[in-house]
């Protein structure tokens, strides 16, 4: 799980957004972490800015930073 040692990183968020049938439906948020709080997360996403209520999260984790478009291997660049 994410924490404050986060912080400036590039990570993936997990979070549920609602529940239909009886069942959560979930969605992923993809971005560099801005904000770690007791109550909150901030992701700098490719929408902007996402506030994500601490409550609504059910996994999160480091990922990589993004490919640079057109780097040698990147489908594009063939």
């Amino acid at each position: 799980m994410l924490g404050p040692q986060d912080v400036g990183f590039r990570v993936v968020v997990r979070r549920v957004v609602g529940v239909r049938d009886g069942r959560p439906i979930f969605t992923d948020i993809l971005g560099q972490l801005l904000l770690f709080n007791d109550t909150e997360l901030v992701v700098d996403g490719k929408n902007g800015q996402v506030s994500v209520p601490r409550k609504a999260i059910v996994a999160g984790k480091r990922i990589p930073p993004a490919r640079v478009s057109g780097a040698p291997g990147d489908a594009a660049s063939s």
